[in-house]
């Protein structure tokens, strides 16, 4: 009876790994895919010393080589596989089938030979899910004779990551199978602390919002309730920072901006503008901070709190 073959015990891996490149996101096929656990909604803990939400402190390039070794050693390969050096590997498969375009990336890669067709070892990896991962993907690059590759996601992710992937992609060579896997880890960078909105310190936040459809026109609102203030605060300070990710957006109809007004002189204003894309730009005394990614939720309370919707004319 055939065993399977863990990427942990191959022999030679750790030669493999120790030449393994990890780079930022370069050139090839851009795409930003939803993250495997949405944390945005989720009830925000603290920081210990810091007084901020656990989330804004972010993840780091530690955490996210942690989780890239964690996805190449649950890779499960067909019995004979063995780890060969990049020099031998034909164009095809000298670069993933697919790049996460991401300020915050980690990518490390192995590659393997197979004594098995190029179908039978897509099917074989297709089968034996790697523990702890869920299939997210399947697809072909350069035409009917390029790499065929499956995808695989983590069901959980450490907090401070943002995304995690396994590519695993195969290339008929001869009578054997080449392959490629991917670990691909994005991780969120540390907010500042200038950025993180105090309810208490503000006497008032001004709401703006520029609608361009069916015709341009700004409505503002100047909010003082304090349960008002506090959902808006609440909405901003529990988003992580922006990975630095590419969007693929629809027409945005509207632009919105929150400026907290502070109570008491020496206090710094604080501004957040959603776009509409899933980022949210703020500034700090007019300095801007790190940007954030989310702002659904902020953006749907702008609506309730001014009355109006983009696809809706304004009050009159």
């Amino acid at each position: 009876m055939e065993q399977a073959v863990r990427l942990g015990p191959v022999p030679g891996l750790l030669a493999v790994l120790a030449a393994v490149a990890l780079a930022a996101a370069g050139c090839g096929t851009a795409r930003q895919s939803a993250p495997v656990r949405a944390r945005s909604g989720s009830v925000p803990t603290r920081s210990a010393g810091t007084g901020l939400p656990a989330g804004a402190a972010g993840g780091s390039r530690g955490v996210a080589e942690q989780m890239s070794r964690r996805l190449l050693r649950h890779l499960v390969l067909p019995p004979g596989a063995g780890p060969i050096g990049s020099r031998r590997v034909p164009g095809l498969l000298r670069h993933p089938p697919e790049i996460i375009e991401s300020g915050h990336l980690l990518q490390r890669h192995a590659i393997f030979t197979v004594p098995r067709t190029a179908g039978w070892t897509l099917r074989y990896v297709g089968a034996h899910v790697p523990r702890g991962l869920t299939q997210t993907g399947t697809g072909q690059t350069s035409g009917p004779a390029g790499p065929r590759y499956v995808i695989w996601s983590p069901r959980h992710l450490p907090r401070g990551l943002y995304q995690a992937e396994l590519l695993v992609s195969v290339l008929a060579a001869g009578p054997r199978t080449l392959v490629r896997a991917d670990a691909q880890v994005v991780w969120y960078p540390p907010r500042s602390a200038a950025e993180y909105i105090r309810p208490a310190r503000f006497s008032s936040a001004r709401l703006s919002v520029t609608v361009i459809n069916p015709h341009t026109r700004t409505v503002r609102r100047v909010i003082t309730s304090r349960a008002a203030i506090a959902a808006l605060a609440r909405s901003l300070n529990r988003l992580p920072a922006d990975p630095g990710l590419v969007y693929h957006c629809p027409a945005i109809l509207a632009g919105y901006r929150i400026t907290f007004v502070p109570a008491a002189a020496g206090q710094v204003p604080v501004a957040a503008a959603p776009d509409g894309c899933n980022g949210v730009s703020m500034t700090a005394a007019g300095t801007p901070q790190p940007g954030l990614v989310g702002g659904g939720a902020t953006i749907a309370l702008i609506h309730r709190l001014t009355g109006v919707h983009p696809s809706l004319r304004a009050p009159a």
